[in-house]
């Protein structure tokens, strides 16, 4: 029988989380789906822990190591649903994840991406996302603005993102020229065609705890999504200028604290600072250490509860 999702998870050097994600996969109350794992040129035993596993819905291939990009498209090709969900290798699914994705799509069956509501785990704490212009806990359906709603946090996470097949591959999936932001920049892609789907109930779990994340990679080694090929569409989505300005300074500030200053300046004078904050003014102004200390300090709060943003 033909499956209904296809899972598909990029795999690299996850050995110490991989099986608790399959697991979390393998837990869904919904069960018609298959998972397609692309071990992405893994050197350790990341593959033995898919191996174990005697599931005939679990499919492992393995590659070379060609990035994230190349093995979530790759899976795709080796897919059979119509209907693609991702899940990176150390992220969790709550029991009714793709329950609460089949319902999205029979109630909403036009849009270009299904998104669910996500948590992140960060120093073994559990934080609920703010999403900027949707305040009903219990809010489901196509969202007015993606670009407006998505500037705190984002409404599309990897791992919470359901795409037909049809629209991933007519938009060419992601882009493989790049290792950093890859993910959002598929999204902007979707979103300036077609209507994003909401349901505002968290049922992932974001671990940002995990080891061997691309945030953990020097700027100047990762390969960055280009913000300035969507400026021509700012002239008909009025938000989207102010959604780049803010991956804008998120760069920036990320470059900056890395002593990047040159590529800082880049991200910083293409920013309309009406789209700024007080916070954010004040930190683009700030020299590198001090940023360095807000930012331990803002991991330090976090073991309190505490989440501090520049974003709002």
């Amino acid at each position: 029988m033909k499956p209904f999702f296809s899972v598909v998870i990029p795999l690299y050097n996850k050995e110490r989380h991989i099986k608790t994600t399959i697991e979390s996969v393998l837990n869904q109350t919904f069960k018609n789906f298959e998972i397609i794992v692309i071990n992405d040129g893994s050197t350790d035993a990341s593959a033995h822990q898919i191996e174990a596993f005697n599931d005939s819905r679990i499919q492992l291939f393995t590659t070379e190591n060609h990035g994230v990009s190349y093995a979530r498209n790759y899976g795709v090709e080796q897919s059979s649903a119509d209907y693609i969900c991702f899940l990176d290798a150390d992220d969790i699914w709550h029991r009714h994840h793709l329950e609460h994705i089949k319902m999205m799509l029979d109630r909403h069956p036009k849009c270009g991406m299904y998104c669910k509501a996500y948590d992140k785990k960060i120093n073994g704490t559990h934080y609920k996302c703010h999403y900027h212009t949707i305040s009903d806990p219990d809010f489901l359906g196509p969202i007015d603005d993606y670009f407006e709603a998505t500037l705190v946090d984002s409404i599309a996470y990897t791992s919470s993102v359901m795409i037909p097949k049809m629209i991933f591959k007519t938009l060419g999936g992601f882009n493989e020229a790049i290792d950093s932001g890859e993910d959002t920049e598929l999204w902007i892609r979707i979103a300036l065609d077609f209507d994003i789907c909401f349901y505002n109930t968290i049922s992932v779990t974001i671990n940002q705890d995990a080891d061997n994340r691309i945030s953990e990679k020097h700027i100047r080694n990762r390969k960055v999504m280009d913000l300035e090929q969507f400026e021509a569409h700012t002239q008909t989505h009025a938000s989207l200028r102010k959604y780049l300005d803010a991956n804008r300074f998120s760069l920036g500030m990320q470059c900056k604290r890395s002593g990047e200053n040159a590529l800082a300046k880049y991200y910083f004078d293409r920013i309309d600072f009406k789209h700024m904050n007080f916070k954010q003014k004040l930190l683009i102004s700030s020299p590198k250490s001090l940023l360095v200390i807000l930012k331990r300090l803002q991991n330090l709060l976090r073991q309190f509860h505490i989440n501090l943003s520049a974003f709002r």
